[in-house]
């Protein structure tokens, strides 16, 4: 079982939160943190504070905040999936990479 830690975006489709909870991966949506609408920057803020993994769709403003910056990751999706794809590619991540091989990184979906 991966020990990282998510945080999924308002682009991340309820079904992929629930599931995964299901599947006991922890994972907190921005309506859970109150943070539904906050700026992209608070966000990774406050991934940092939880030391949480962003999970993203939002493939143009993520990753460059992810630079320069020491921050637990970001797994962002590059393009249009279904849910079970979705599902499918962020397991492959969790899967393989623990908390302190994705650090400081941007891994891209469909990896």
């Amino acid at each position: 079982m991966s020990d990282i830690k998510l945080l999924a975006d308002e682009h991340i489709p309820k079904d992929v939160i629930n599931r995964l909870k299901i599947w006991n991966i922890d994972i907190k949506s921005l309506n859970e943190t109150g943070m539904r609408g906050s700026p992209d920057k608070e966000i990774v803020d406050h991934a940092k504070k939880e030391w949480r993994v962003v999970l993203t769709a939002d493939q143009k403003d993520f990753p460059k905040l992810a630079k320069g910056i020491d921050h637990p990751g970001m797994i962002v999706i590059t393009k249009r999936m279904s849910v079970k794809e979705i599902l499918r590619e962020t397991m492959k991540v969790l899967d393989t990479l623990g908390s302190e091989d994705i650090k400081n990184t941007v891994q891209f979906i469909p990896w």
